[in-house]
């Protein structure tokens, strides 16, 4: 069966069209202006993602998905741009990592570090060099957003399946706890 479409579905058919990366700056810098008025915790908005991809998901032998976070605050655009990321990653792995009823894992954590905020995005699924053109869309769309953060993508050379690095400068978000 396949998956129901996702709202972050139509941000990527949207990116394909002639002026989308335009249409996905002017998003960012929308968010951008959230940036200075208040905060939202991180974690909190990863873990109801996470519960709503999982209903979304939910196919016979699904990839089992895991949230590990804890409360962090971030400026509420970061927040929601980095909820666009996380979307966009994690419904790429199931869309194009997995074919059903195929098993497997996707993992999502986020950590604040001395000089960083990371958020990890990985799964066991197909290998991303092996579907790249598909997967790899999300990857460049990611980046844009992320870039709109002053932050940037790793994305190391797994065996199987994926793994995405999103990395964010602590001082980028000041107002973050």
């Amino acid at each position: 069966a396949e998956p129901p479409s996702r709202p972050i579905s139509r941000l990527v058919a949207l990116c394909e069209r002639p002026g989308g990366v335009t249409a996905v700056t002017t998003v960012g810098a929308l968010l951008a202006a959230l940036q200075e008025t208040a905060t939202s915790d991180m974690g909190a908005r990863l873990h109801a993602l996470c519960r709503d991809l999982a209903v979304c998901f939910a196919w016979p032998s699904v990839p089992l998905l895991s949230c590990s976070t804890a409360t962090h605050h971030l400026p509420t655009g970061t927040v929601i741009t980095l909820g666009l990321i996380a979307d966009l990653l994690l419904s790429n792995a199931y869309t194009f990592g997995f074919v059903p009823p195929e098993g497997g894992r996707i993992a999502v954590s986020f950590s604040a570090l001395e000089t960083t905020f990371e958020l990890t995005i990985e799964d066991s699924g197909l290998l991303r060099r092996a579907t790249a053109r598909r997967r790899g869309d999300a990857v460049t769309i990611a980046s844009l957003l992320v870039g709109q953060l002053g932050g940037w993508i790793e994305t190391p050379r797994v065996v199987a399946g994926s793994r995405c690095i999103i990395i964010l400068p602590r001082h980028a978000n000041r107002r973050s706890s």
